[in-house]
């Protein structure tokens, strides 16, 4: 399947939700897209308001879709 746009590869170094957010807003983006592990319980619950997923979500210019990785068994 062919692209309607070529991929753009980027690479800088800070704080990655800021960076996240940024280049979003600098490149006019209409969604973001990132992976978000899961967690055990309490480390959820430790950690939620300084995770780079919520800080995203919470600063991005245009949607966010996160997509976990979660494999389910087949019994």
């Amino acid at each position: 399947m062919k692209l309607p746009f070529a991929p753009e590869l980027v690479v800088e170094t800070g704080a990655v939700a800021d960076r996240i957010v940024n280049l979003a807003g600098d490149l006019c983006s209409d969604i973001i897209v990132m992976g978000a592990n899961g967690v055990g319980a309490f480390a959820e619950t430790a950690s939620r308001l300084g995770s780079i997923v919520h800080r995203v979500v919470a600063f991005a210019p245009c949607p966010v879709l996160t997509v976990s990785n979660v494999q389910m068994e087949m019994q």
